[in-house]
């Protein structure tokens, strides 16, 4: 009986081993891959940065590049149950929100369902003061600076070439953009 479980295990331990080489494989060509694009493009080192460090965190984080599959499972779940799987993922995250705690469920499932995952690195501006913007942000993990460019509130609107200054800092479980939809 040793024999045979110590065999079980080393076969197991093979195949763990093996699918983590062709894990690592898969991640380290993509990223060859990124950086082979990136120098074609003549992209400038700090922006290649912020491009490497977002598929790294994708990687480390979700174990995937293919961030849209992984958080609905639309792929391999019917829709049914990717509908369910949403509603236990997000109902607490959304009926926390004022404007949803008295929502009907039908309103609830509406809003989780046209849930759509974005992930964004150090640097990126989700949104600018100024232009027109018609979708709520839900702050899954992370966080997120509300900046005001303090020289000339009109550049903010234009560009990231500012001097910014921080007024709030938003965490997870919170949100922003809800003014929006209902502006429309």
């Amino acid at each position: 009986t040793g024999t045979v479980v110590t065999g079980y295990i080393v076969s197991q331990v093979s195949v763990l081993m093996a699918s983590l080489q062709a894990s690592e494989r898969q991640y380290v060509h993509k990223l060859s891959q990124v950086n082979v694009t990136m120098e074609k493009l003549s992209v400038p080192k700090k922006l290649r940065s912020r491009v490497m460090d977002y598929y790294s965190y994708l990687w480390d984080r979700h174990g995937t590049f293919d961030v849209r599959n992984n958080f609905n499972l639309s792929s391999e779940l019917s829709k049914c149950l990717n509908s369910e799987v949403s509603l236990f993922t997000y109902r607490q995250m959304v009926t926390r929100i004022p404007i949803f705690k008295r929502s009907s469920p039908r309103v609830v499932q509406a809003v989780i369902t046209s849930l759509v995952p974005e992930i964004y690195v150090a640097g990126d501006f989700i949104v600018k003061a100024g232009t027109r913007n018609s979708a709520m942000y839900f702050i899954r993990d992370g966080r997120c600076s509300v900046l005001l460019d303090d020289a000339d509130p009109e550049r903010a609107a234009l560009d990231a070439g500012g001097t910014f200054m921080r007024i709030n800092t938003l965490r997870r479980n919170q949100h922003f953009g809800e003014l929006s939809l209902l502006a429309d």
